[in-house]
């Protein structure tokens, strides 16, 4: 059939470009995933329509499905006038069975099986030739960092349980000689000891690249910018000894010279060198471009970096250095959508620009609006003030709301100055000035001293993470808080001294699990002439972030059905959190938590709690995430269950 589609298209009769490409009996992949696997073979059929380019799409159909754990997939490609058709025969998916070993005593069977189960990461791997050849890739690394170099791995044996849908490996596994390092030099200055400690020690393969890396960091921290390492090996196998040669050419020494920055169209080249740290006329150190590089690369205006030092000027000591930066296009728009127990649908739109003057400086403005209200923000940020890691910042809103106790309109601004101790630790100190309305409060819920009022405060932030990732965290560790003061000599309408703090914690779990805690809580107290907090000002709980079974709002003291507040909150959030495939990730869930008016009254015996399940889509952007909590101890006017729909998780 192949032949005669090819003469046809040769004389004319058919034309191949019209070719209508089917993929018949698929059901494992999309049709548009397979399509990319065969596109260029296909454009090089409908420009010369030879049977073997058709033979090429047709083998890497088969190693797309096998590399996937299809291990017995069939395709076959066949031309009906003008349709390409791809039959695929799928078969079975092929799990990863039972792992067994020959020959072995290094190692016990257990280790092995261990190392080898260590690529899983928790999953049940698929079979494919590509995982055998990495296990026994891995056997050899592990043999050869005990001496054995000479180890060796036959072709795995397979045998496959057809009603498991499994495939058994056994590996047979030649172990050879341990070789051990009998030398090394000649001795550097500094290394004396290191050589010493390493005669007698196994021989890994990758000892003399270890060494070559070791030495050149050694001089370049000295202020060779240059050097040149070789190290060789010399095995002598009749006695299991290698010694290993070492030539040495540090090569000149300088100092930092002239500094060159390069790629840049808007960030200004005397910010750059500032954030590189790179102090001329001091000896030219590796690890210190290399922290010039990173530190730049946390400005998050660059997408790469890459400090790299010229020849030492001939009559001086000088080293002159490139900056080169890629830049991050500065301008961003983004757009969310939501649907919360409270505000129903919900949609809301930032713009921003990062690097207005060439320093990283941000501005943004942004608004989300709802059934219940709307929110206005606009922001300026100044990092790296004054070329400190110093932060200075200044933020406005503007804000509308309809909550089930009462209406309320409020504006403000906060200056404040953030300053980051580590990557990982951030404290912020400000001030605060908002302006509240409040109406339409229900008949008999306690208002507080003022309904309208205006507020002066200070306040000062902190913020711990130790997450492994900000988006997807499955390990670590964060902890924010904040403390609020409005004391009657910042000419304030409501005196107070306001307190809340959270801790998220996440815990991997074996077979690809995440146990996932928040705890937040907060208080807030009135001050001298103040009595009542008024409502506008107070702790609400139910809802995506506290409980999950009530709307915003619904936990706590009521009065004709609505909620006042509470001058005092506490919350707890516990997930089980799980991959479903790929970037589809589950959760179930139970959240605790209360409020009180009067802090005497707190009491953990005194909360609610609701159960639940979630369902989330990963993207690089955030998660998407859908979840439903259920109400089993529901009260009059409380929903059995309530929907949440987010941009992010929970927590």
């Amino acid at each position: 059939m192949h032949y005669l589609a090819f003469f046809l298209c040769a004389l004319g009769l058919q034309e191949p470009s019209s070719l209508e490409v089917v993929f018949e009996g698929r059901k494992a992949f999309p049709e548009t995933e397979l399509r990319m696997v065969v596109d260029r073979d296909l454009e090089r059929y409908r420009r010369d329509p030879r049977p073997a380019t058709l033979d090429d799409a047709v083998f890497r159909l088969k190693e797309h499905y096998k590399s996937r754990g299809y291990n017995f997939v069939a395709v076959v490609a066949e031309r009906r006038e003008r349709r390409l058709v791809f039959t695929l025969i799928e078969g079975p998916l092929v799990k990863l069975g039972a792992l067994r070993f020959q020959g072995n005593t290094v190692f016990l069977r257990r280790e092995l099986r261990d190392l080898l189960e260590g690529t899983a990461s928790g999953r049940r791997l698929l079979f494919s030739k590509k995982l055998l050849a990495l296990h026994v890739e891995t056997i050899l690394v592990a043999y050869g960092a005990k001496g054995y170099i000479e180890a060796a791995v036959a072709d795995p044996a397979r045998l496959y349980d057809a009603a498991e849908e499994k495939m058994d490996v056994t590996y047979k596994i030649t172990e050879g000689r341990p070789f051990k390092i009998a030398a090394v030099g000649p001795a550097l200055p500094g290394f004396e000891s290191r050589y010493a400690e390493m005669a007698g020690q196994p021989y890994d393969p990758t000892t003399p690249a270890e060494l070559e890396a070791a030495i050149l960091d050694h001089l370049r921290e000295r202020g060779y910018p240059h050097p040149v390492v070789v190290a060789t090996p010399t095995i002598y196998r009749e006695t299991c000894k290698v010694t290993i040669d070492l030539e040495v050419r540090p090569g000149k020494g300088g100092k930092v010279g002239a500094i060159e920055v390069t790629g840049n169209n808007l960030t200004r080249s005397s910010f750059i060198v500032s954030r590189a740290s790179l102090v001329v006329g001091l000896p030219y150190r590796a690890s210190e471009a290399r922290e010039g590089e990173r530190r730049l690369l946390r400005t998050g205006l660059f997408r790469q970096v890459r400090i790299t030092p010229g020849e030492v000027q001939e009559g001086t000591d000088q080293v002159p250095v490139t900056i080169f930066v890629e830049e991050i296009k500065p301008g961003e728009v983004s757009v969310r959508a939501g649907t919360g127990s409270l505000d129903g649908p919900r949609v809301g739109a930032d713009i921003a620009h990062v690097n207005l003057f060439g320093g990283g400086e941000l501005v943004r403005l942004g608004g989300t609006v709802s059934r219940t209200g709307g929110r206005a923000d606009f922001e300026v940020g100044f990092p790296w003030f004054l070329g400190s890691d110093f932060r200075p910042g200044l933020s406005l809103y503007y804000e509308q709301q309809q909550l089930p106790s009462f209406d309320v309109v409020s504006y403000g601004l906060a200056p404040s100055v953030l300053y980051p101790f580590t990557d990982k630790h951030s404290v912020t100190l400000g001030a605060r000035y908002a302006a509240i309305r409040t109406d339409n409060v229900d008949p008999g819920v306690p208002p507080g001293d003022l309904l309208d009022f205006q507020y002066n405060a200070v306040f000062l932030a902190t913020s711990l993470d130790f997450r492994d990732s900000a988006l997807l965290p499955t390990s670590g560790v964060r902890v924010t808080g904040s403390i609020e003061w409005a004391p009657a000599s910042f000419a304030t309408d409501i005196e107070f001294l306001k307190a809340s703090g959270r801790g998220d914690f996440y815990v991997p779990l074996p077979a690809d699990l995440v146990f996932a805690v928040s705890v937040q809580g907060g208080v807030i107290k009135p001050l001298a002439e103040t009595v009542e907090i008024p409502i506008s000002l107070r702790f609400f709980a139910g809802g995506t972030n506290t409980v999950r079974g009530f709307k915003y709002g619904t936990i706590g003291e009521r009065v004709g059905g609505e909620p006042t507040g509470g001058d005092v909150f506490f919350s707890v959030q516990t997930e089980l959190r799980f991959r479903i495939w790929q970037e589809i990730h589950g959760a179930i869930f139970t959240d605790r938590g209360g409020v009180w008016l009067d802090s005497k009254d707190a009491a953990f015996d005194d909360t609610r709690w609701s159960v639940g399940a979630g369902i989330r889509y990963y993207t690089p952007a955030g998660a998407l995430a859908v979840d439903v909590a259920w109400n089993p101890s529901r009260e009059e006017g409380e929903d059995p269950v309530v929907f949440h729909i987010s941009i992010g998780f929970p927590f």
